[in-house]
C-alpha cells in the first residue's frame, strides 16, 4: 500500500506556447491517502488555480476549444443557446477574466460582511 500517487505532465516550451519563461514545464499532481493534494509547478509547490490559469492562458485548459472536427460542428449546432455561448466564451477567451471577476466579487462580499460585523463590535 502506498500512501501517495504522483502524476507529472512535461511539456516543451521552447517557443514560449505557455507564456512561462522556462524551455520545458512540468505539472505534477500528488494525492495523499489523508486526501491531502499538491500540486508543484517546475517541482515548485503552487496552488491548482495557479496551474489552470496557466493553461488557461495557453488555451490547454480542460474545456479548451482550438479545432472543431466534423461531429463537434453538428453537436454544436444543436447545442441550446448558454451552451453554445459557454464555447464563444471559451474561444474567445472571455472565462480566465470572467472567473477572475467573480472571485473578486466574492472577497469584496465577504470583506463587506466583515466590515459589517465590526461596525456591530
Amino acid at each position: 500500500r502506498v500512501g501517495m500517487a504522483e502524476v507529472s505532465l512535461t511539456m516543451d516550451n521552447e517557443d514560449g506556447w505557455l507564456g512561462f519563461p522556462y524551455s520545458e514545464v512540468t505539472i505534477t499532481r500528488r494525492a495523499h491517502r489523508s486526501g491531502e493534494n499538491e500540486c508543484l509547478l517546475n517541482a515548485s509547490r503552487v496552488r491548482l488555480r495557479d496551474i489552470n490559469d496557466l493553461l488557461s492562458r495557453a488555451h490547454a485548459g480542460q474545456t479548451g476549444y482550438t479545432i472543431l472536427g466534423q461531429g463537434m460542428v453538428d453537436a454544436v449546432l444543436s447545442w441550446r443557446p448558454e451552451e453554445r455561448r459557454t464555447l464563444i466564451d471559451e474561444t474567445a477567451q472571455l472565462r480566465l477574466p470572467q472567473a477572475q471577476l467573480e472571485e473578486a466579487r466574492q472577497r469584496l462580499s465577504q470583506a463587506q460582511e466583515d466590515m459589517a460585523r465590526l461596525e456591530m463590535v
